[in-house]
Order: C-alpha cells, then structure tokens, then sequence
C-alpha cells in the first residue's frame, strides 16, 4: 500500500466505481521521494512525498 503527499493529485473518487477507496489520478511523470515504510507482517506501507521536477511539465 502506498500512502501519497501530493500537490497536484486530484480526486477521482465521484467517477470511481470504488468511491471510497479515495483514488487519485497523477500526471505523467510524476516524482516522488521515500519518506518512510511500515511492514505490518502482511502488510506493506511506504510513505512517498511528491517532489518538484527539475524541469517543468
């Protein structure tokens, strides 16, 4: 499982046949730093930040 910081994310819940699984959609491209993870026996969390591209999109 990932848990996401983002900027520029934007919700896509109302559209989703799964609204409540709070999905996102990301531009191409998007970078994104490790901040930290969790292994929770059978469950694996990482924890990603959204970071700014060195050249614009």
């Amino acid at each position: 499982m990932f848990t996401l910081q983002c900027k520029s994310a934007r919700d896509i819940s109302q559209h989703s046949f799964y609204p409540a699984e709070n999905e996102v959609l990301l531009m191409a491209a998007t970078q994104f730093k490790v901040m930290g993870s969790l292994d929770q026996g059978s469950l694996h969390i990482i924890q990603l930040e959204e970071t700014t591209p060195p050249f614009p999109l």
